[in-house]
């Protein structure tokens, strides 16, 4: 789970996939993300400040993290927190939007990540990963709301794509990937036109 949680982290508005990539792979080489390893703030600023080889569509330069200081603290309290959870078997392990919750409490958090850890880490199938592609044809299909607001409106339209993907006969876990791996490469400009103006 750590890792899982320490490549979310690590990526966000901002940072490129290649540096999120290369980064996580710098950290993991170290042992940060380690059960019991407890990486202070100042261990991982440090880490994150380096200049380390990025590879992209140029080639490969030496690169520093763009936020390396707002992301090492919310890395150190956060798999500091992922700690108190038991490697072999979490606390809400049953009950994974329960364990989902939890896992918003870390810094930096949101619905989203907790969800894909969730699933990722649970099998979770009571969870979904809603992003832009996802709301973008939910809309289209007046499965969700003209107007809604992320992450305050995460768990009602949750609710909806739950249902929905039971009424289709699909595990959600496999409906909103198709859907994301769709519209992520094929898009749909028939839904794009639709959704002009539409807020995540």
């Amino acid at each position: 789970m750590h890792e899982e949680l320490g490549f979310c982290l690590l990526g966000g508005y901002g940072v490129r996939v290649e540096v999120n990539d290369a980064f996580f792979r710098h950290l993991r080489e170290r042992g940060v993300f380690e059960w019991g390893a407890r990486p202070s703030e100042e261990d991982l600023f440090d880490l994150l400040s380096e200049r380390i080889p990025v590879a992209d569509a140029r080639g490969e330069t030496l690169q520093r993290y763009r936020f390396p200081r707002q992301k090492a603290a919310r890395l150190a309290r956060s798999l500091a927190m992922a700690d108190e959870l038991t490697p072999e078997r979490p606390v809400h392990a049953k009950v994974p939007r329960a364990f989902r919750n939890r896992l918003m409490a870390m810094p930096g958090v949101g619905p989203k990540t907790a969800s894909w850890i969730a699933r990722n880490w649970l099998g979770a199938e009571d969870v979904a990963i809603l992003d832009i592609h996802i709301l973008r044809l939910g809309r289209y299909l007046r499965l969700f709301p003209d107007q809604v607001r992320l992450p305050a409106d995460y768990e009602r339209l949750e609710v909806r794509f739950v249902a929905f993907a039971e009424a289709l006969e699909v595990r959600p876990s496999i409906l909103d990937a198709v859907i994301w791996d769709d519209m992520r490469r094929f898009g749909s400009r028939m839904v794009a036109r639709a959704t002009v103006g539409y807020s995540t």
